[in-house]
């Protein structure tokens, strides 16, 4: 137990269009969402977004700083989360070799697998079996991210007067929210990017980009309808797949682009469980696109094999009954800011 780890944690998520600020504090056995912010990035960066590093230093630094103070949140440890898909990932085997050799080895086989030196990547990874077999080698999930990456988050949050307590992978921490026994997908169905993760005992055990997204989407309707893209978008948000019998084209267009989607879903699901002898029953969605109206209707009614949920971050998580209204609304787009601050407080 680390007793000079702080109990709270101010969490942000910069994402392409909005950052995502937490603020958590543990207390006891339990974890508490004392305080949060969801700031929408300026339409002139919207379609930007940090994560392709669009974005000066100091201006990410100002809006960070502004968000907190309209939340009036003071703490100044953070945790920041960070682009799966600006990092490198990798799965590979090791033998069944004693578990005190372990560490040694996945440090002597990753660098025959990321992309340059191995000093200039921050490595994070995961081993696990996914049988209980002695026999059975030991599979390893593995993230690097480029350092010099990581200076601009750092530069950031030193621009910002904040002490940086740690850096979360957007993808790894999700499972924790949920720790369910048994194998199941997470899909975050972001705008500009989409992942699938697989889970088992709170690990993510493999994560992929998929090809469609939310801005594709976007798209589309902007296509379709002839609107500019903020337009489109605001349709979208506002109207969901719930487009009407006078749209008949957006209405095709819309459902066999969300065929594909769940499509590709379905293969990787189907790819992994036959890869590692394993069943993947459920799946659950995250991510803004996932809350559009008549959406998930529609992923249930794509997935008849399977049982598909919107996740609910706060199973672990308590908060004030007077955010209850707000959480309800928009509280999936506090998933990944959640799931950081959970993993940081909980480890």
């Amino acid at each position: 137990m680390d007793l000079f780890k702080p109990k709270r944690i101010v969490s942000i998520d910069i994402g392409s269009r909005n950052i995502k600020i937490t603020l958590l504090e543990k207390k006891g056995e339990e974890n508490y969402l004392k305080n949060y912010s969801i700031l929408s990035l300026p339409e002139k960066f919207e379609y930007g977004g940090f994560v392709s590093f669009q974005l000066e230093d100091e201006v990410i630094a100002q809006l960070i700083g502004w968000a907190l103070r309209e939340a009036g949140i003071s703490e100044k440890n953070v945790i920041l989360t960070l682009p799966f898909s600006s990092s490198f990932s990798k799965v590979f085997q090791i033998p069944p070799i004693d578990t005190r050799e372990l560490k040694k080895a996945i440090n002597f086989e990753s660098r025959k697998y990321i992309p340059g030196k191995f000093e200039e990547f921050m490595t994070y990874w995961e081993i696990f079996k996914f049988h209980d077999d002695p026999k059975e080698n030991w599979s390893v999930f593995l993230l690097a991210f480029p350092k010099t990456f990581l200076e601009k988050y750092s530069k950031v949050a030193n621009l910002g007067k904040l002490k940086v307590k740690g850096f979360y992978f957007e993808n790894t921490c999700i499972g924790k929210l949920l720790e369910s026994p048994e194998w199941v997908a997470l899909v975050d169905f972001g705008h500009l990017n989409s992942i699938i993760s697989f889970s088992s005992k709170g690990q993510v055990k493999y994560s992929k980009i998929l090809s469609l997204n939310g801005q594709k989407l976007t798209s589309l309707y902007s296509t379709v309808l002839s609107l500019d893209f903020l337009r489109a978008e605001n349709f979208k948000e506002n109207f969901g797949i719930k487009i009407g019998p006078e749209n008949k084209d957006l209405q095709t267009s819309v459902i066999s682009f969300l065929n594909n989607f769940l499509t590709e879903i379905e293969r990787e699901i189907n790819d992994f469980e036959k890869a590692n002898r394993v069943s993947v029953e459920k799946i659950y969605f995250y991510g803004g696109n996932s809350t559009l109206k008549g959406m998930i209707e529609y992923f249930a009614s794509f997935f008849k094999e399977r049982k598909v949920f919107i996740l609910n971050p706060f199973l672990k998580i308590k908060y004030p009954k007077d955010l209850e209204q707000i959480i309800n609304k928009r509280g999936l787009l506090l998933a990944t800011s959640l799931a950081a601050g959970y993993c940081f407080l909980n480890s």
